[in-house]
């Protein structure tokens, strides 16, 4: 056993010298850089030397694995710096926190996408809105410039005899290529523009059947005979029958003539038809239950039929008979 651990001590030995006497080289250089540095790179092709501009000497050490390690980090670097989209800390902070635990960031992504989807909607539901506001704006501005224009050329030309008069509205059946017929006993007229005094569809239950038939401006609402116009708005109906006379009339475009109505319903023309007079983005039509009260009312229209074209027909609504009638502007009267 003793010459045994005399052999393991002499192995020993010799490993521990033979492991550290390239170190004690090292060393010896260490303390005398000058006489190791001449033949450095023969003795050890690991060993390197590192000048400082001061001519100073520090040895630098590196082993196959680092050397590999160090240049994979210069590769890893210049991939970065070449393909990275910035530095923001809060973005790297996000992108990092991505990596760590994304579950968070998809949910926050969702919240915010869903934010954005209901604004998307707003927006969207309160541009549905518009078009029908601003075209009741716009009709009824245009009615009211074309009734101004109309009276400003007829105080200039009007026919002798013939005053001006308040804008009023006829509610005319006939062939619209007429220029004569004898049914102007079918025609009514409003004194007044119906439109802006009229209730939407949507709001018929609460405006004017919650109100005992009667619209908040005070005119009543007769559920066997109702009339509504281009824009889905429930009018009070105009005054029958027309009366005999002599009016100055127009749609607002080329035309503008004078219109007799006579004996027993008869109506005749000056010059032009009858669609030559009729303002076309005014529409009206009236509705009659079929079977009687309850049949059809307001509660069966379909708000999306309107608004109405120009010159197109009015819907039609379920359990009601319809009525087109053509609208033309009453801009004077004989005296």
């Amino acid at each position: 056993m003793a010459n045994g651990g005399n052999a393991v001590a002499c192995r020993s030995k010799s490993v521990v010298a033979k492991h550290s006497a390239p170190h004690a080289k090292r060393a010896a250089c260490y303390r005398h850089p000058s006489s190791c540095q001449a033949n450095a790179s023969q003795q050890d092709p690991l060993f390197f030397t590192k000048t400082s501009h001061h001519q100073s000497s520090a040895p630098l050490e590196l082993t196959s694995f680092e050397n590999m390690r160090a240049l994979l980090k210069i590769i890893a670097l210049s991939f970065l710096c070449k393909y990275s989209n910035g530095f923001a800390p809060s973005r790297n902070y996000q992108i990092i926190q991505s990596q760590r635990n994304p579950a968070p960031l998809r949910e926050q992504n969702s919240i915010i996408k869903n934010k954005a989807q209901k604004s998307n909607d707003e927006e969207t539901n309160k541009t549905n809105k518009k078009p029908l506001g601003n075209q009741l704006r716009r009709s009824f501005l245009i009615s009211a410039s074309l009734a101004l224009t109309t009276n400003l050329g007829l105080a200039v030309a009007a026919p002798p005899g013939f005053k001006r008069i308040p804008t009023q509205f006829i509610a005319a059946i006939a062939d619209p290529k007429a220029s004569s017929g004898s049914d102007a006993n079918e025609w009514g007229v409003w004194t007044v523009d119906p439109g802006p005094r009229g209730v939407f569809l949507r709001d018929y239950k609460k405006d004017i059947q919650g109100r005992n038939n009667k619209a908040p401006v005070g005119w009543q609402f007769d559920p066997s005979d109702w009339w509504v116009e281009e824009h889905g708005l429930i009018m009070e109906a105009p005054s029958f029958p027309l009366e005999k006379g002599r009016y100055l009339v127009t749609g607002g475009r080329l035309v503008t003539t004078v219109l007799e109505i006579g004996e027993g319903g008869k109506w005749s023309l000056e010059k032009g038809e009858l669609f030559d007079v009729t303002h076309l983005p005014c529409r009206s039509a009236r509705y009659t239950p079929q079977g009687g009260v309850g049949s059809g009312s307001p509660l069966t229209a379909k708000e999306s039929d309107f608004p109405v074209k120009p010159g197109a027909e009015m819907p039609k609504v379920d359990g009601c008979d319809k009525v087109d009638y053509a609208v033309l502007f009453v801009i004077g009267k004989e005296a």
